[in-house]
């Protein structure tokens, strides 16, 4: 793990005593073809926490084309299924657990958010970023859990020319963009 990542923050940040990061490069929340390490196929992993759970996902599964599926859809392998599946996993296993979902953030790499006209690009399977990160919302409305909207209001945005120093790459923050985020995270921890 990257001993600068938001959740390497948090211990001094938030005086933590400990964090355990379940995240893996590349990994999506829905189940995909090649891969056995989506969020669906490690959430049993996550059992009786007190203390807080974050789930930052979907930027890889709008990368790497996962179908969005439907708003009734309940299939592990569509974006909408499966963070469904985690979000109700997370709740039944962690009662006690404060839970907050995080989206993704705007992006230059891979499929970048925009084009150079400002309009939304779409992946493979026609679906724009904000389709993913507007599911993620409604889905989390639907079983209670705040959402922390960083593709809105993160104030970091690889597009604009003076933020490039919070972004490694486009995509992955720099150690100043990770401080940024944790700050960010750990403010809305607060009134949770």
């Amino acid at each position: 793990k990257n001993s600068n990542s938001w959740t390497a923050q948090m211990i001094p940040l938030a005086g933590f005593s400990s964090i355990r990061n379940l995240g893996k490069k590349g990994s999506r929340v829905a189940m995909s073809p090649g891969r056995t390490d989506s969020f669906v196929e490690r959430i049993e992993e996550i059992t009786d926490v007190d203390g807080v759970i974050t789930i930052w996902g979907g930027i890889n599964d709008f990368h790497w084309n996962v179908p969005l599926g439907s708003d009734l859809d309940t299939e592990k392998t569509t974006f909408k299924g499966a963070y469904k599946y985690v979000l109700k996993t997370i709740l039944e296993n962690n009662p006690n657990a404060k839970i907050l979902c995080i989206t993704p953030m705007k992006s230059t790499k891979y499929i970048a958010t925009y084009n150079e006209n400002g309009q939304l690009n779409t992946n493979d399977v026609g679906a724009t970023q904000e389709d993913y990160v507007q599911a993620i919302k409604i889905i989390a409305q639907f079983y209670s859990v705040p959402v922390l909207d960083m593709f809105a209001h993160s104030n970091m945005n690889p597009f604009i020319t003076s933020h490039e120093k919070w972004f490694g790459d486009g995509l992955h923050p720099s150690n100043e963009g990770y401080l940024r985020i944790a700050k960010q995270i750990h403010h809305r921890l607060e009134i949770l």
